[in-house]
């Protein structure tokens, strides 16, 4: 019974996310500094892009709903959003605002045409 009830428990999306968000930055961070730092200089946008999504996500911006959505990502969440950053024409990071409604499209333009498939 105890094993069971266990199993029913509510994922807590806000806080999966927010760790795999911490942990993929983190990584990413220890890869860049690795780099000489001419190498890093041109990485800044990466950098900059990346940062921005990151705390936006860290900070529980979001609806809850929307942290299902990227729950179900599941992991390379990061690079996924700063690849679909890239090719999104007009999108911006420039304030949270920004950030939190690119995030929000491209997490649901994900599900609307992968069908919730990680296929990335």
């Amino acid at each position: 019974m105890e094993n069971n009830q266990q199993t029913k428990q509510k994922i807590d999306y806000v806080q999966e996310v927010i760790e795999r968000v911490d942990k993929e930055f983190n990584s990413f961070k220890a890869e860049v500094l690795k780099k000489p730092p001419e190498e890093i200089f041109y990485t800044n946008y990466e950098i900059h892009v990346k940062t921005e999504i990151s705390d936006v996500i860290l900070e529980n911006c979001l609806d809850e709903d929307i942290y299902k959505l990227l729950y179900d990502f599941g992991e390379g969440l990061l690079g996924y959003l700063y690849n679909d950053f890239l090719s999104t024409e007009y999108a911006s990071v420039n304030t949270y605002d920004d950030t939190e409604e690119f995030i929000i499209d491209s997490i649901k333009y994900w599900r609307e045409t992968s069908g919730g498939n990680n296929n990335v």
